[in-house]
């Protein structure tokens, strides 16, 4: 996929599954990360190894996801922020935002991953692994625009009640 599809269906997919917009803008910010990272060691790095691997994404998500949801029920969205501010006091609000952020473009990086899989391959068992998956469509082709258009309409009718209740 090109970068303004992993975006734009990382926004609209977290917006879809959580309606926290917060979420959603923080989890687009690592939409392109794997990509984005490999950029440094362009001819050094084979692309779609190391950087698309998802268990090193997966992993830290998964332990802040306990840290903060399990153990202290701290998630925050945006009516959260003021709260959670006045609950905590600075040090541990910007950790506990910290690792809300962190979270989020954790799990931007793994759509990123899940959307490559639609172009391609991706590693599985080893940053090295090349086993190849069903191509449903070229990066850049009119197939992508189609796809694109059609999850976005698709999530924005999944949250018509949800867009519904912010305008009243």
């Amino acid at each position: 996929m090109i970068w303004k599809s992993h975006r734009l269906i990382t926004f609209m997919g977290v917006f879809a599954v959580t309606e926290n917009p917060m979420a959603a803008f923080f989890a687009t910010s690592g939409a392109v990360f794997p990509d984005y990272s490999e950029l440094p060691f362009m001819g050094l790095l084979k692309h779609r190894t190391i950087t698309h691997w998802f268990p090193i994404y997966l992993i830290p998500a998964l332990a802040i996801y306990y840290l903060l949801y399990r153990n202290q029920g701290m998630w925050m969205s945006i009516s959260d922020v003021k709260e959670a501010y006045q609950l905590l006091d600075g040090v541990w609000f910007l950790l506990v935002a910290f690792l809300n952020y962190t979270f989020w473009f954790l799990v931007g990086c793994l759509c990123h991953i899940a959307e490559d899989l639609l172009t391609g391959y991706v590693p599985i068992l080893s940053p090295t692994d090349e086993r190849k998956i069903h191509i449903f469509f070229y990066p850049g082709s009119p197939n992508e625009y189609i796809f694109d258009l059609l999850f976005t309409i698709g999530c924005i009718v999944l949250k018509v009640p949800y867009i519904h209740s912010l305008i009243k």
